[in-house]
C-alpha cells in the first residue's frame, strides 16, 4: 500500500512543491511546465489558449521564471491560474508525476530541454509516458533537428502524437506536426508611431541567433549622416558571446537593457514600434535553422504585441511576413529598411499594424484548432 504520508516527506526537500501538492485542483485544469530558466515568454500565450478553451491553469516554473512577473499584465482571468514555484528541476520526479500529476485533465511543458542530465525524450518516456493511461500529456518541442537524431524512428511516431511546433515546420515528407503561435498575449492593440522611431533588439547575445554587426554598421553610417531622430532597446541575456562593447559608442541613442523580467520586456515591446530581427542571409546557421527547423521569440513578440518586423525577406516568406505585415529588404541591407521605417508615417505604419494583427488572429484560430484536435476535444 502506497504512503502518502512518506512520499509527501521525501518533498519535503523541495518546499516549493508542497503548496501544490497540497492544494485542491479544480476537475478542468490543465497544468504547464517550464522546467527550464528560459523560455518564459512562452508561458503566458499558452496560459492564455487554455482559458480560452474554458480551462483551469496551473502553472510550475523554474527559479528564474517565478521571480520574473511572468504573468503580470499579460493574463485577464487570473483568479483561474495560480503559479507555483518549482525550486528545483529534480522536484519533477517518478513520485510527484504519479501521485500529484494524475489530478490534472491535461499536462503540458512548454520545453523539452535537457533539464536533469538526460535528453527529454527519454524522461519522458520513463517520466510521463508510463505513468499515465490517459492521452493528457503534450510537449512543445523547440529542437527539432536534435529531437530526430536522439530518438529512435518508432519514439518518434510515438511522440509526435504529443507533439507540437511553434510554428509550421514539416517533420519529414509526409509528416507535419501541428503548431500552436506563442503570440496570444491579453491586452495588446495597435498602438501609434512614436515621435521618435523606437526599435526593439530582443533575445540572445549570440551570432547563431541575431548578427548584431548588422545593426552596428547601420549605428555607424547613421551617425555619419546625422539621422538621430530615432532609438534603440537592447534586451536579452548573454550567451555563448557578449554583447559588443561597440555599441557603448552609441549611448545617445541606444539603450542596453540586459536580462530583465518578463514584464519590463513586455512593457518596453508594448513602447517600440519595430522589432529588429536581425538574421543574415550570409549566415549559414541562420539559413539552416530560422528557414528549416526554427522560429524566433521575436517573431513571437512582433505579432503577439502588433510590432512589425524589419527582416531579411529571405526569412520572411518561410513564416508568413510580407510587406504588408512588415518591413522588408533584401541582401543585408537593413540601412534602407530602418531608414523606411523612420520615415513611414503614422498612417502608413497603422495600415503596417493592420496586417501584421490580420496575421496575428490568423494564428491564434489556427492554433485554437491545433491544440483542441491534440486534446480531441
Amino acid at each position: 500500500m502506497i504512503d502518502l504520508l512518506d512520499v509527501r516527506n521525501k518533498l519535503l526537500r523541495y518546499p516549493g512543491i508542497i503548496p501544490l501538492i497540497e492544494s485542491k485542483v479544480h476537475a478542468n485544469t490543465v497544468l504547464v511546465i517550464e522546467p527550464t530558466n528560459w523560455h518564459g515568454e512562452v508561458i503566458p500565450p499558452i496560459v492564455n489558449y487554455f482559458l480560452k478553451l474554458g480551462f483551469y491553469v496551473d502553472v510550475i516554473v523554474s527559479d528564474k521564471n517565478y521571480t520574473n512577473d511572468l504573468l503580470n499584465n499579460v493574463i485577464n482571468c487570473n483568479d483561474k491560474v495560480r503559479l507555483f514555484h518549482l525550486f528545483l528541476p529534480s522536484a519533477l520526479s517518478d513520485e510527484l508525476f504519479r501521485y500529484n500529476m494524475r489530478r490534472y485533465k491535461y499536462i503540458f511543458l512548454t520545453s523539452t530541454d535537457d533539464f536533469t542530465g538526460v535528453y527529454y525524450p527519454k524522461l519522458f518516456k520513463e517520466n510521463f509516458c508510463s505513468k499515465f493511461t490517459k492521452n493528457n500529456v503534450f510537449f512543445i518541442e523547440h529542437q527539432w533537428e536534435r529531437f530526430k537524431k536522439l530518438t529512435s524512428s518508432q519514439e518518434r511516431k510515438y511522440f509526435l502524437s504529443h507533439a507540437v511546433a511553434l510554428h509550421k515546420f514539416p517533420y519529414n515528407k509526409s509528416t507535419t506536426t501541428p503548431f500552436i503561435s506563442p503570440t496570444f498575449y491579453a491586452n495588446t492593440k495597435i498602438c501609434k508611431k512614436n515621435k521618435k522611431t523606437t526599435f526593439l533588439v530582443a533575445g540572445r547575445f549570440d551570432s547563431k541567433c541575431r548578427d548584431l554587426n548588422l545593426l552596428l554598421r547601420v549605428l555607424e553610417k547613421f551617425k555619419k549622416e546625422s539621422i538621430k531622430d530615432f532609438h534603440i532597446n537592447i534586451v536579452g541575456r548573454v550567451g555563448n558571446e557578449p554583447l559588443p562593447l561597440d555599441f557603448n559608442r552609441y549611448s545617445d541613442c541606444v539603450s542596453i537593457w540586459g536580462d530583465i523580467t518578463n514584464c519590463q520586456l513586455y512593457n518596453i515591446t508594448k513602447n517600440s514600434d519595430f522589432i529588429l530581427a536581425l538574421l543574415s542571409q550570409n549566415n549559414k546557421e541562420h539559413i539552416k535553422d530560422y528557414t528549416t527547423n526554427k522560429t524566433s521569440g521575436s517573431f513571437g513578440l512582433s505579432v503577439g504585441f502588433i510590432k512589425p518586423l524589419i527582416l531579411n525577406n529571405f526569412f520572411a516568406t518561410k513564416h508568413d511576413f510580407s510587406n504588408k505585415n512588415a518591413i522588408l529588404y533584401n541582401e543585408d541591407d537593413l540601412y534602407h529598411a530602418m531608414l523606411q521605417a523612420i520615415k513611414l508615417s503614422k498612417k502608413n505604419y497603422k495600415t503596417l499594424c493592420k496586417g501584421l494583427l490580420n496575421k496575428k488572429l490568423k494564428q491564434e484560430k489556427e492554433s485554437l484548432t491545433n491544440l483542441k484536435q491534440l486534446m480531441h476535444m
